[in-house]
């Protein structure tokens, strides 16, 4: 094993990494009782009962961070792995005569990231290459902030089961010196829902995402 590693470059990285996207979804009570068959309800009972009862769900721009290293096993060829941090967070509302109920759910996962990276083009200033991997993820908690007719509180729960995602991408990478580079690595990921807390992976598995680092060799 030692000579397998001995005179292969490891190259590390601090990146960030975020989907430019939001969702947010707004279901109307009336229509989910009836299954959605609107068009035979009178005007006029549609009208009052969509004004009275409404829920609303908003999901806001996932957020990731991580350290990453890859070793190199070719002049081409590049295995990569890591540590992130990824923070969810999403807002429901629930209004009818008498109450009003809005939640801030906010899910924080610790995951490990394997990809491998195939160069395409280098020379002294640029890299550019294809990417391709998955993730596997564990939620560390869920909590909640709780506003329920005036009243707030905070929950936290556990979230049960695995978050496993898989994706694939291009990236350039300008070296800034011999040890040090900034890279931009755009991709699309797909997420398993599993036993996963509603979130925009839930609602909206397949993602675009940009993650944006530097690039350092020890």
């Amino acid at each position: 094993v030692r000579s397998f590693f001995e005179g292969r470059k490891v190259t590390y990285a601090l990146s960030t990494n975020y989907t430019p996207s939001v969702y947010s979804k707004s279901v109307n009570l009336l229509s989910v009782s009836l299954g959605y068959q609107n068009d035979l309800v009178p005007a006029s009972i549609r009208e009052y009962v969509q004004s009275q009862s409404s829920t609303d769900s908003r999901y806001s721009m996932p957020l990731t961070f991580g350290l990453q290293g890859q070793l190199e096993l070719s002049r081409r060829v590049a295995l990569g792995s890591g540590i992130n941090y990824s923070l969810l967070v999403s807002n429901y509302e629930e209004v009818t005569p008498t109450s009003r109920l809005d939640v801030q759910q906010s899910l924080h996962y610790l995951g490990i990231p394997l990809n491998i990276y195939i160069n395409l083009f280098e020379n002294s200033g640029l890299k550019l290459y294809v990417t391709t991997g998955a993730a596997i993820e564990k939620g560390l908690t869920a909590s909640y902030r709780i506003i329920e007719r005036g009243v707030k509180r905070h929950e936290a729960n556990s979230v049960p089961g695995l978050q496993f995602s898989m994706g694939a991408g291009i990236g350039a990478e300008l070296k800034l010196s011999n040890d040090l580079g900034l890279y931009f690595d755009p991709s699309l990921a797909y997420f398993f829902k599993g036993k996963q807390p509603e979130s925009i992976r839930t609602a909206q598995p397949l993602q675009y995402k940009f993650e944006l680092g530097m690039r350092f060799n020890l």
